[in-house]
Protein backbone atom coordinates (compact mmCIF):
# COMPACT_ATOMS: atom_id res chain seq x y z
CA UNK A 1 0.00 0.00 0.00
CA UNK A 2 2.60 2.82 0.81
CA UNK A 3 4.40 1.74 -2.39
CA UNK A 4 1.27 2.38 -4.15
CA UNK A 5 0.23 5.68 -2.79
CA UNK A 6 4.29 6.61 -3.95
CA UNK A 7 3.42 5.76 -7.31
CA UNK A 8 0.23 8.18 -7.11
CA UNK A 9 1.78 10.74 -5.33
CA UNK A 10 5.01 10.72 -7.82
CA UNK A 11 2.86 10.88 -11.32
CA UNK A 12 0.94 13.46 -10.05
CA UNK A 13 3.51 15.39 -8.62
CA UNK A 14 5.29 14.72 -12.55
CA UNK A 15 1.77 16.00 -13.72
CA UNK A 16 2.07 19.36 -11.78
CA UNK A 17 5.56 20.01 -11.40
CA UNK A 18 5.27 23.31 -13.44
CA UNK A 19 2.20 23.96 -12.20
CA UNK A 20 4.09 24.07 -8.87
CA UNK A 21 7.32 25.99 -9.74
CA UNK A 22 4.91 28.10 -11.36
CA UNK A 23 2.97 28.88 -8.39
CA UNK A 24 5.69 29.59 -5.92
CA UNK A 25 7.72 31.59 -8.41
CA UNK A 26 4.16 34.23 -8.48
CA UNK A 27 2.67 33.58 -5.14
CA UNK A 28 5.19 35.95 -3.69
CA UNK A 29 9.28 35.97 -2.46
CA UNK A 30 8.06 35.14 1.50
CA UNK A 31 8.03 31.18 2.49
CA UNK A 32 4.82 31.84 4.37
CA UNK A 33 3.07 32.62 0.72
CA UNK A 34 4.92 30.05 -1.10
CA UNK A 35 3.77 27.49 1.32
CA UNK A 36 0.01 29.14 1.19
CA UNK A 37 0.06 28.80 -2.70
CA UNK A 38 1.13 25.23 -3.25
CA UNK A 39 -0.94 24.04 -0.47
CA UNK A 40 -3.73 23.28 -2.56
CA UNK A 41 -2.26 20.80 -4.93
CA UNK A 42 0.03 19.38 -2.09
CA UNK A 43 -3.26 18.86 -0.06
CA UNK A 44 -4.82 17.48 -3.55
CA UNK A 45 -2.42 15.05 -4.34
CA UNK A 46 -2.59 13.70 -0.74
CA UNK A 47 -6.31 13.28 -0.91
CA UNK A 48 -6.20 11.40 -4.24
CA UNK A 49 -3.16 9.39 -3.34
CA UNK A 50 -5.12 7.73 -0.26
CA UNK A 51 -8.38 7.50 -1.97
CA UNK A 52 -6.74 5.42 -4.65
CA UNK A 53 -4.42 3.47 -2.18
CA UNK A 54 -7.39 2.56 0.26
CA UNK A 55 -10.55 1.73 -1.53
CA UNK A 56 -9.69 -1.64 -3.19
CA UNK A 57 -8.97 -2.75 0.37
CA UNK A 58 -11.72 -1.66 2.10
CA UNK A 59 -14.77 -3.86 2.68
CA UNK A 60 -17.28 -4.26 -0.28
CA UNK A 61 -19.89 -2.76 1.78
CA UNK A 62 -18.19 0.18 2.22
CA UNK A 63 -17.03 0.49 -1.20
CA UNK A 64 -19.58 2.49 -3.22
CA UNK A 65 -20.12 5.13 -0.47
CA UNK A 66 -16.41 5.63 -0.93
CA UNK A 67 -16.51 5.80 -4.81
CA UNK A 68 -19.18 8.42 -4.84
CA UNK A 69 -17.80 10.20 -1.75
CA UNK A 70 -14.36 9.89 -3.32
CA UNK A 71 -15.29 11.31 -6.55
CA UNK A 72 -16.38 14.45 -4.99
CA UNK A 73 -13.71 15.15 -2.92
CA UNK A 74 -11.37 14.59 -6.12
CA UNK A 75 -13.75 17.39 -7.47
CA UNK A 76 -13.52 19.65 -4.47
CA UNK A 77 -9.59 19.19 -4.76
CA UNK A 78 -9.64 20.03 -8.71
CA UNK A 79 -11.51 22.93 -7.82
CA UNK A 80 -9.34 24.52 -4.97
CA UNK A 81 -6.52 23.80 -7.16
CA UNK A 82 -7.69 25.98 -10.13
CA UNK A 83 -9.33 28.40 -7.66
CA UNK A 84 -5.82 29.14 -6.27
CA UNK A 85 -4.32 29.07 -9.95
CA UNK A 86 -7.35 31.40 -10.93
CA UNK A 87 -6.40 33.90 -7.85
CA UNK A 88 -3.22 34.23 -9.14
CA UNK A 89 -3.95 34.81 -12.58
CA UNK A 90 -6.34 37.06 -11.71
CA UNK A 91 -8.88 35.05 -13.98
CA UNK A 92 -11.00 32.73 -11.20
CA UNK A 93 -15.03 34.57 -11.17
CA UNK A 94 -17.68 32.58 -9.39
CA UNK A 95 -19.02 31.45 -13.04
CA UNK A 96 -15.99 29.28 -14.11
CA UNK A 97 -15.11 26.00 -13.92
CA UNK A 98 -13.29 25.90 -10.52
CA UNK A 99 -16.50 26.90 -8.98
CA UNK A 100 -18.43 24.22 -11.28
CA UNK A 101 -16.05 21.53 -10.28
CA UNK A 102 -16.35 22.20 -6.23
CA UNK A 103 -20.26 22.68 -6.79
CA UNK A 104 -20.47 19.07 -8.75
CA UNK A 105 -18.17 17.44 -6.02
CA UNK A 106 -20.54 18.54 -3.34
CA UNK A 107 -23.07 16.77 -5.36
CA UNK A 108 -21.24 13.92 -5.08
CA UNK A 109 -20.69 13.79 -1.40
CA UNK A 110 -24.03 14.49 -0.67
CA UNK A 111 -25.46 11.77 -2.96
CA UNK A 112 -22.87 9.30 -1.19
CA UNK A 113 -24.91 9.32 1.74
CA UNK A 114 -27.41 7.55 0.26
CA UNK A 115 -25.30 4.38 -0.32
CA UNK A 116 -23.92 5.07 3.74
CA UNK A 117 -24.91 1.90 5.93
CA UNK A 118 -25.74 2.17 9.73
CA UNK A 119 -23.76 -1.04 10.63
CA UNK A 120 -20.76 -2.28 8.82
CA UNK A 121 -19.64 -5.53 9.83
CA UNK A 122 -15.72 -4.75 10.85
CA UNK A 123 -14.27 -8.51 10.57
CA UNK A 124 -15.52 -9.63 6.99
CA UNK A 125 -15.34 -13.68 7.06
CA UNK A 126 -15.11 -13.51 3.47
CA UNK A 127 -14.14 -10.61 2.21
CA UNK A 128 -15.12 -9.67 -1.64
CA UNK A 129 -12.30 -10.05 -3.93
CA UNK A 130 -11.93 -5.60 -5.65
CA UNK A 131 -12.84 -5.01 -9.06
CA UNK A 132 -10.06 -4.88 -11.46
CA UNK A 133 -10.87 -0.92 -11.71
CA UNK A 134 -10.42 -0.89 -7.92
CA UNK A 135 -7.08 -3.06 -7.98
CA UNK A 136 -5.79 -0.94 -10.72
CA UNK A 137 -6.57 2.47 -9.08
CA UNK A 138 -3.13 3.60 -7.71
CA UNK A 139 -2.16 2.55 -10.73
CA UNK A 140 -4.45 5.05 -12.59
CA UNK A 141 -3.00 8.31 -11.86
CA UNK A 142 0.43 7.25 -14.35
CA UNK A 143 -2.13 7.58 -17.17
CA UNK A 144 -2.62 11.64 -17.03
CA UNK A 145 1.68 11.18 -16.70
CA UNK A 146 2.12 9.37 -20.12
CA UNK A 147 -0.59 11.98 -21.68
CA UNK A 148 1.27 15.01 -20.39
CA UNK A 149 4.82 13.32 -21.39
CA UNK A 150 3.66 13.10 -25.01
CA UNK A 151 1.89 16.46 -25.39
CA UNK A 152 5.85 17.35 -24.10
CA UNK A 153 7.47 15.47 -26.56
CA UNK A 154 4.93 16.32 -29.43
CA UNK A 155 5.15 20.21 -28.89
CA UNK A 156 9.08 20.02 -28.68
CA UNK A 157 9.06 20.84 -24.97
CA UNK A 158 12.05 19.64 -22.93
CA UNK A 159 11.38 18.43 -19.56
CA UNK A 160 13.00 20.04 -16.76
CA UNK A 161 15.32 18.06 -14.14
CA UNK A 162 12.60 18.12 -11.40
CA UNK A 163 10.15 16.03 -13.87
CA UNK A 164 13.00 13.54 -15.06
CA UNK A 165 13.49 12.78 -11.20
CA UNK A 166 10.16 12.46 -11.02
CA UNK A 167 9.94 10.03 -14.04
CA UNK A 168 12.87 7.73 -12.41
CA UNK A 169 10.89 7.87 -9.16
CA UNK A 170 7.80 6.41 -10.45
CA UNK A 171 9.74 3.73 -12.74
CA UNK A 172 11.33 3.00 -9.40
CA UNK A 173 7.88 2.34 -7.89
CA UNK A 174 6.83 0.42 -10.16
CA UNK A 175 9.90 -1.90 -10.34
CA UNK A 176 9.58 -2.15 -6.75
CA UNK A 177 5.64 -3.32 -6.56
CA UNK A 178 6.02 -5.53 -9.13
CA UNK A 179 8.55 -7.31 -7.14
CA UNK A 180 6.35 -7.07 -4.30
CA UNK A 181 3.91 -8.56 -5.95
CA UNK A 182 5.95 -11.41 -6.97
CA UNK A 183 7.10 -12.17 -3.47
CA UNK A 184 3.33 -12.13 -2.28
CA UNK A 185 2.19 -14.82 -5.29
CA UNK A 186 4.67 -16.67 -4.36
CA UNK A 187 4.07 -16.61 -0.48
CA UNK A 188 0.20 -17.31 -1.14
CA UNK A 189 1.28 -20.11 -3.55
CA UNK A 190 3.24 -21.84 -0.82
CA UNK A 191 0.64 -21.22 1.48
CA UNK A 192 -1.72 -23.07 -0.39
CA UNK A 193 0.48 -25.62 -1.24
CA UNK A 194 0.54 -26.41 2.31
CA UNK A 195 -2.87 -26.15 3.17
CA UNK A 196 -3.79 -28.74 0.15
CA UNK A 197 -0.96 -31.11 1.64
CA UNK A 198 -2.72 -30.78 5.27
CA UNK A 199 -5.98 -31.51 3.82
CA UNK A 200 -4.90 -34.64 2.26
CA UNK A 201 -2.89 -35.91 4.76
CA UNK A 202 -5.73 -34.81 7.61
CA UNK A 203 -7.78 -36.96 5.16
CA UNK A 204 -5.87 -40.25 4.98
CA UNK A 205 -5.68 -40.65 8.77
CA UNK A 206 -8.08 -40.97 11.41
CA UNK A 207 -8.35 -37.49 13.39
CA UNK A 208 -8.18 -39.55 17.44
CA UNK A 209 -4.99 -42.30 16.57
CA UNK A 210 -3.37 -40.34 13.99
CA UNK A 211 -3.20 -43.93 12.05
CA UNK A 212 -4.21 -44.75 8.48
CA UNK A 213 -7.92 -44.71 7.82
CA UNK A 214 -9.56 -46.86 5.24
CA UNK A 215 -9.52 -44.48 2.70
CA UNK A 216 -5.56 -44.64 2.76
CA UNK A 217 -6.36 -48.50 2.79
CA UNK A 218 -8.00 -48.33 0.07
CA UNK A 219 -5.76 -46.12 -2.04
CA UNK A 220 -2.78 -48.23 -1.13
CA UNK A 221 -4.79 -51.85 -2.05
CA UNK A 222 -5.61 -49.82 -5.30
CA UNK A 223 -2.05 -48.64 -6.33
CA UNK A 224 -1.24 -52.28 -5.16
CA UNK A 225 -3.32 -53.85 -7.20
CA UNK A 226 -2.74 -51.56 -10.40
CA UNK A 227 1.33 -52.28 -10.09
CA UNK A 228 0.52 -56.06 -9.78
CA UNK A 229 -1.54 -55.82 -12.99
CA UNK A 230 1.19 -53.86 -15.04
Amino acid sequence: ACVEALIVVSSLGFILERLLADMARTSGQGFSAKLAAIGYPVNAVFVVAVLLTVVPRLQAELRPFLRWAGAGLTLLMVGDLGYSVGLLHGWYRPTTWPAAATQAGLVLIAGSLAFARNEVTLLAPEPAAPTLVETSAPYLAVVPGIAHSSYLIATGQSFTRAEMALAVTIGTFLIARQLLSNAEHRHVVQRLSRREGEAVAAALRDPLTQLANRTALHERLTAHLDAQEQ
